[in-house]
């Protein structure tokens, strides 16, 4: 018999912005879903005078993993998976994206696409 507490997970996904020219990452923020982590993107890029912004194809949301509360445990995926450039949301009413079968995006090196 399996320990119930073995089984209990409170994850948070682990989001990060690509920076395309640096060729590096910034700080990782942990949010429970995609739709809050595309909002929260959305804002940084349409704020006034932010580098997102004045740079948008440049920048690109990207999902890194989760983090286990109850555990304290980071599970990365193999790949970064890219979730949405900053050019699409520049000037734009942010929306929720679309389910995982539906989406696309742009290929980036060494980051996992939606293709």
């Amino acid at each position: 018999m399996t320990n119930k507490k073995q089984q209990e997970k409170i994850l948070l996904n682990i989001y990060a912005v690509l920076d395309r020219p640096a060729n590096s990452f910034g700080t990782p923020i942990f949010l429970p879903n995609e739709a809050e982590a595309v909002r929260t993107f959305s804002r940084a890029v349409n704020a006034p005078n932010t580098i997102l912004g004045l740079y948008p194809d440049d920048f690109v949301l990207c999902h890194l993993g989760t983090y286990d509360l109850l555990l304290g445990r980071f599970e990365n995926l193999s790949l970064p998976k890219q979730i949405l450039a900053a050019r699409a949301v520049l000037n734009s009413v942010p929306v929720a994206p679309a389910p995982e079968s539906e989406q696309g995006g742009e290929t980036g090196e060494g980051v996992e696409s939606n293709d």
